[in-house]
């Protein structure tokens, strides 16, 4: 996840989450009581750090996010 403040894109951390057998996950990404953010996230698997070591890394495009009230 990316937050864009100061004019560019900052990381704002990563975390794995787990995939479901319908290969779905649901996350939700909260920021009570503030507005104006706007944030990017993308989904990857890695090489050896996603569970197993049988596809190459892929990463996915960014969806963009815009929090107000």
């Amino acid at each position: 996840m990316q937050v864009f403040a100061n004019g560019s894109w900052q990381d704002a951390g990563s975390q794995f989450f787990a995939v479901s057998s319908t290969g779905r996950c649901a996350v939700v990404l909260q920021a009570p009581g503030r507005a104006g953010i706007q944030a990017r996230v993308r989904t990857d698997y890695l090489y050896g750090q996603s569970g197993d070591t049988v596809n190459a890394s892929v990463y996915g495009s960014w969806t963009y996010v815009y929090f107000s009230n």
